[in-house]
């Protein structure tokens, strides 16, 4: 049996029925919708913490100005997580849960929850609470061991993740997500694949197969993946499948993926001075999205 029949055999939704789950132009209004990351700052358990009122005060502010800089859809993240293992402290996702329900009445635009490491239980949760309309993974099919070079613990403590995937639908469904998108990457950043011999076709199939509803395509925070790969990946998979680019997109590199890609997921380049680190620069933002909406007609 090939691996798209297996792919039809496995998975309880056709790929009909999953385009539904994530059209990209029925949830976010446009095609090619750009998805920015709202990378909120140190949370209780997270090295740095200050305040909780210090990192609403920051989240509102980047909120603020990546809509009015007219992006389609935010992604949350707890992005100073330092835990060497796949889950976070139920400190820093119940305080991540408090800070997004803070910022949910000034939040116009589709949101979704990503937890780090890869703390799918507490992401769900979370996207349950806030009715948030959409799930970020970061790894879901690969088998992987973590390559940090951003986090003291990870770097200190590298671990592996194996996603027990038949769990996830398992949550999953138990919070009344099914019907939500499940975005996941593929091969993705800041891990090594422990099978290096896997293609990127078959991690792809392989992720559908568990369940993904889109797929994000990366190579380093800042650093964008070879166009050559998402053509590769959209070759091989059911067309109603989104595949997205999940780091370095750019007002320079835009003409070249949007025409392949189905939608974006950037963080670094809607940053001061293209720092991730750094809040969100309007005037980026602003001539980022001047030369996205010639795609998104």
């Amino acid at each position: 049996m090939t691996l798209i029949r297996r792919i039809l055999y496995y998975n309880p939704m056709s790929a009909k029925d999953q385009t539904f789950l994530f059209k990209t132009k029925k949830l976010f209004g446009v095609q090619k919708p750009i998805i920015a990351m709202l990378h909120l700052g140190a949370l209780p358990g997270q090295p740095g913490y200050k305040n909780i009122e210090a990192v609403i005060a920051e989240a509102k502010s980047d909120v603020d100005k990546l809509q009015f800089g007219g992006v389609n859809g935010v992604l949350i993240e707890n992005w100073w997580e330092d835990s060497d293992c796949p889950e976070t402290k139920s400190e820093t996702a119940d305080a991540m849960l408090d800070v997004i329900q803070t910022l949910k009445p000034m939040i116009t635009i589709p949101f979704g929850i990503n937890v780090l490491n890869n703390d799918y239980r507490a992401a769900f949760r979370i996207a349950s609470a806030t009715g948030a309309s959409f799930v970020e993974l970061d790894v879901f099919t690969d088998q992987v061991r973590s390559d940090f070079s951003y986090s003291s613990q990870g770097i200190e403590h590298p671990f592996e993740i194996h996603v027990d995937t038949k769990d996830v639908a398992r949550v999953r469904s138990e919070y009344g997500l099914m019907d939500i998108p499940l975005i996941v990457f593929i091969q993705p950043k800041h891990y090594k694949m422990l099978d290096e011999d896997k293609s990127i076709e078959a991690s792809a199939l392989e992720a559908i197969a568990a369940g993904a509803d889109g797929l994000l395509i990366t190579k380093a925070t800042g650093v964008a993946p070879d166009v050559e790969r998402i053509k590769r990946v959209k070759q091989h998979i059911p067309s109603s499948v989104p595949v997205g680019i999940g780091s370095g997109f750019s007002v320079e590199n835009a003409q070249d993926f949007l025409p392949v890609a189905d939608f974006v997921v950037v963080g670094s380049t809607t940053k001061v001075d293209g720092d991730v680190d750094n809040p969100v620069d309007l005037e980026r933002v602003k001539k980022l999205m001047s030369v996205v909406k010639l795609f998104q007609s």
